[in-house]
């Protein structure tokens, strides 16, 4: 089974990429940019130190430009931004 991460871990390894809390509502709010191309990514706040719901992480993925490999490498700390940078990342779907 994959690892299932909560907001907290999902909000640091979004950090280690310079993408960092914007403003909070009912969610909170992360922006930044990341392979050229700025991102707004919401992050649930009502999981509070719960596992983020497979869909939802997956989403975040998506609108942050990284695999889940790369996302796990982030979390492990076995590889850095600037090594992420040079790779295009993920293809959209239908590409």
């Amino acid at each position: 089974m994959p690892k299932r991460y909560t907001a907290a871990e999902i909000i640091a390894v979004l950090s280690k990429l310079g993408i960092t809390q914007d403003r909070r509502g009912g969610e909170d709010i992360f922006t930044g940019s990341f392979r050229g191309s700025n991102r707004t990514i919401p992050i649930p706040r009502k999981h509070g130190g719960k596992e983020i719901p497979q869909g939802t992480f997956s989403s975040i993925l998506r609108q942050a430009n990284l695999t889940k490999v790369e996302f796990d490498k982030l979390y492990e700390g076995q590889t850095t931004k600037a090594e992420l940078e040079n790779d295009p990342g993920p293809r959209p779907h239908g590409s």
